[in-house]
């Protein structure tokens, strides 16, 4: 299962604050979004204290239940 796995990966990640270490989650979803063509923007103040944004559209108008 994919999905159990990145959940894994994404919780054994250290981003307690301080110092927090956001970059490291960033840089493993920024791969993942880079391998599925997704876009995304990154902000930093502080490079250890990355923001990560993306917005993803779907389409439910062909959505049955």
């Amino acid at each position: 299962m994919e999905q159990v796995e990145i959940l894994k990966k994404l919780i054994g990640f250290n981003t307690v604050s301080p110092p927090g270490n956001e970059y490291q989650v960033i840089n493993y979803v920024k791969k993942f979004f880079e391998e599925n063509k997704i876009p995304y923007e990154v902000f930093a103040k502080e490079r250890k204290r990355q923001k990560f944004i993306s917005s993803l559209f779907l389409n439910f108008t062909n959505f049955q239940q």
